[in-house]
């Protein structure tokens, strides 16, 4: 956990204002404790992408919103893929074989 002075450290440009207003709009959604935010790991890396996306790919704060909201998508899928995959990578042989058969059905159409 790190708290919020060490975050705003790991970009120097990036101020206790700005940051703040990341938590207020809840792009960012660290714990709170007392009177600080501690950042867990995700809590850090979610900053790092929105850093990134202000920053180095000039996102504007009104189009932000929506990129966030369809980057959460791609993972919320991407996880439920993942788990698919792991759950039918356990299954029988034979209900392997029908998932492969049917996708292959599927693919055709």
């Amino acid at each position: 956990m790190m708290k919020f002075d060490a975050v705003i450290a790991l970009w120097p440009d990036l101020g206790a204002v700005e940051l703040s207003g990341w938590i207020d709009c809840r792009w960012v959604q660290p714990e709170t404790t007392g009177d600080d935010w501690l950042f867990d790991e995700i809590d850090v890396a979610r900053v790092r992408l929105i850093y990134d996306l202000r920053r180095r790919l000039d996102v504007t704060e009104d189009v932000l919103p929506i990129v966030l909201s369809l980057l959460d998508q791609v993972y919320e899928l991407r996880n439920a893929l993942t788990t698919m995959t792991r759950a039918i990578g356990i299954s029988p042989p034979d209900v392997q074989a029908a998932v492969l058969s049917a996708l292959a059905t599927v693919k055709g159409t």
